[in-house]
């Protein structure tokens, strides 16, 4: 469904969720405080779409089964400012320098 409206805080962590996340949650373009995703079971590979919701604080992707390399576009999420937060997961390779830009998480 649509669900582009949400202005403000998206969590769906905690729940035993799985598969592969879409990419449609790039959309979540209004997004401004956090999207909360972790604790689950979600596989597969994060999408760059991700790279959209630009204006987030927090990104909390931890204690999932993610694989595969962390898109770039990550990099372009410079509102975060609370939490860039990926451990316990599978990815590999290697970092980004885009990731560098996330320079104003305290």
């Amino acid at each position: 469904g649509q669900f582009t409206h949400i202005k403000i805080d998206f969590q769906m962590n905690g729940n035993q969720f799985s598969g592969s996340i879409p990419s449609q949650l790039g959309l979540l373009t209004q997004l401004t405080f956090n999207l909360n995703i972790g604790d689950n079971s979600f596989t597969g590979l994060l999408p760059s779409q991700l790279g959209q919701i630009n204006k987030i604080n927090g990104l909390y992707l931890s204690n999932n089964v993610f694989n595969g390399s962390l898109p770039s576009q990550l990099g372009l999420i410079t509102g975060l400012t609370s939490a860039f937060s990926i451990s316990n997961n599978k990815f590999n390779g290697k970092i980004p320098s885009e990731i560098g830009q996330l320079t104003k998480i305290i």
